[in-house]
């Protein structure tokens, strides 16, 4: 879904435009969409591509965290995505990113599962005090393979795991505990459905639900229960997750598109494109979507919003480009509104 494919549009040039005007978003999109039929090897190598747009260009380092996550899970060798995730924890303390692309690893089994085991015994011994996941992971590659090094880390730490399961039960129905029992589950797989459980029942405490409902995401991403996930993120968009309203949304029409929906997953990003607020991830995605499924005025809409911070001979061209969709749409007052935009825009361009 090329931008010079948009509806009812012969070739128009458009790509170059796009690339010289740094629409970073509009390849996003594209290459987020394109992965889903992309075989393992590939997506991986996009996925690393999409990490170094987000971390680099776009300035986004929660997507690059993401992308990472996904490139480490689809490829255990990749070096970068591994050093993303060490940086990230470093910078932010926050281990749940590498923790969830290594127990992904682990989960899907294969050749890598072990070594992923044993870095996550690793890692929670000693970067973050986890000590009923060292237990857990080492207990699980010792199961596969002695080790006496292992052995002896899973001793040291079989106490204060013991200690953190007394804790767990302690909190157990306690609803003032939900925050510090999630906290303690986060990083015990063989808790999954307890974890899922307590993250559900803290996004119905008032307050702010970001952090829950992405740490919910990522359980259900991990543990490849596609189902849950889209409804948890439609259930996210009836509560009006606010500032997180773009990310939750785009996740949603990832997730439909990848069964199929592509229809489906164009409206749920289609309102972005009438608020006042740019957005303009939801809107290259918004374009792809409209261009693969003739919808012109949806298509001419999204080029709009992305043309508006532009330069004034980028947003010029791109506004005439939106002009001709909607009037081969048989829009002729808006076609005739957008190409006076565009005149203004940039009145040296005769068009």
């Amino acid at each position: 879904a090329d931008l010079d494919d948009g509806p009812g549009k012969g070739p128009s040039g458009l790509d170059p435009i796009a690339e010289q005007a740094g629409l970073h978003e509009l390849r996003a999109a594209r290459w987020e969409l394109a992965l889903l039929d992309l075989h393992t090897t590939e997506r991986a190598s996009m996925r690393l591509a999409l990490a170094r747009l987000y971390a680099g260009p776009l300035a986004s380092p929660e997507r690059a965290v993401e992308a990472w996550i996904e490139c480490l899970a689809l490829d255990p060798a990749s070096v970068e995505a591994r050093e993303g995730l060490l940086g990230e924890l470093g910078a932010t303390g926050d281990p749940t990113p590498l923790i969830g692309a290594l127990l992904r690893v682990a989960r899907g089994g294969g050749p890598s599962r072990r070594a992923a085991l044993v870095d996550l015994a690793k890692l929670a011994s000693t970067r973050v005090s986890m000590p009923g996941l060292v237990v857990w992971a080492g207990r699980a590659a010792m199961a596969m393979e002695p080790d006496d090094d292992l052995a002896e880390l899973v001793a040291q730490s079989e106490p204060a795991a013991r200690d953190e399961e007394s804790r767990i039960e302690e909190l157990r129905g306690q609803p003032e505990s939900l925050a510090e029992l999630a906290g303690l589950l986060r990083s015990r797989p063989d808790h999954v459905d307890e974890y899922l459980a307590v993250l559900r029942a803290l996004l119905e405490v008032p307050g702010e639900h970001r952090g829950w409902q992405r740490s919910l995401e990522r359980v259900l991403v991990r543990e490849d229960r596609v189902d849950e996930l889209v409804g948890a993120l439609e259930r996210a968009l009836t509560r009006d997750p606010g500032a997180d309203y773009e990310r939750v949304a785009l996740a949603l029409a990832l997730c439909l598109r990848a069964r199929g929906e592509e229809a489906s997953a164009l409206r749920v990003v289609t309102p972005l494109l009438f608020t006042p607020a740019a957005h303009p991830a939801a809107s290259g995605m918004a374009l792809v979507l409209a261009a693969r499924l003739s919808e012109a005025r949806l298509w001419a809409r999204a080029l709009l919003r992305l043309a508006a911070p532009l330069s004034s001979e980028f947003r010029a061209v791109l506004l005439a480009a939106s002009a001709e969709a909607l009037l081969s749409a048989g829009d002729v007052d808006e076609a005739r509104s957008v190409a006076e935009q565009a005149s203004r825009a940039d009145p040296s361009q005769a068009r």
